[in-house]
């Protein structure tokens, strides 16, 4: 009888029992993000009137600190200050609208969709918005394993090229950072006396429809070429 009393407690008391703690989940990993527009400020505190530690480039890849508490409205868009470092280890706040999520492994084909966003307004492109653009496509075009994404990303960074090329204002071309751009993409750029300002060299456009001739966008790289103004040409 006592037998039974005993393992009728035991069973008691585990049915009631209380649960062991779980074991300890694996701390999630730091938020990840791109920058989704231009020139984007990194400020010392999350605040517009913060002094600028930075700028951050179209496209760049940023790490999450910390965010505020509490989102703010700027202009039409709100959301948190979020605190990130790039990649080159400086930090600061960014206003969180100018970022987007990014995953790693997807990452070429978040830049791709936000390559493809710009291009949809490029044609009224300033030189900054334009130059960080075809930065953003030169970098993708050796990421891309895909050849018609390849040609997209090529295609795109010459009519960035060509957008920022036009958009240089008039008798600032020797000053910075026009300059340092002009310098550095000189190769694939031709001076036109008459027009007063640098343009694309349309060889560049010949050359990338030649060597994606079998695809439609080589097609569409040979309308550009036969439309982009040559020096000594005007529009009309």
């Amino acid at each position: 009888m006592r037998l039974v009393l005993a393992i009728g407690w035991i069973l008691a008391l585990t049915a009631f029992a209380v649960p062991g703690p779980e074991a300890p989940r694996a701390a999630a990993g730091p938020e990840l993000h791109i920058v989704n527009t231009s020139r984007v400020i990194l400020r010392e505190s999350p605040t517009t009137s913060a002094a600028i530690v930075s700028r951050l480039s179209l496209g760049a890849a940023v790490t999450e600190l910390e965010r505020a508490a509490e989102p703010v409205t700027i202009g039409s868009q709100t959301a948190p200050w979020v605190r990130v470092q790039a990649a080159d280890g400086q930090t600061g706040w960014v206003f969180g609208a100018l970022l987007r999520p990014d995953e790693p492994g997807r990452r070429a084909g978040l830049r791709q969709n936000l390559l493809r966003e710009r291009r949809a307004g490029l044609g009224q492109a300033n030189f900054f918005d334009a130059s960080e653009l075809a930065a953003l496509a030169a970098g993708l075009a050796g990421e891309l394993t895909g050849r018609q994404d390849r040609a997209e990303a090529e295609l795109v960074e010459l009519l960035a090229l060509r957008q920022a090329a036009g958009a240089i204002p008039f008798n600032q071309a020797g000053r910075a950072p026009y300059a340092e751009w002009i310098a550095r993409e000189k190769s694939r750029l031709v001076y036109g006396e008459p027009q007063g300002q640098w343009l694309l060299a349309a060889d560049s456009l010949w050359i990338l429809a030649a060597r994606y001739k079998d695809l439609p966008l080589g097609e569409l790289a040979a309308w550009e070429a036969a439309t982009t103004l040559a020096p000594g040409e005007c529009e009309g």
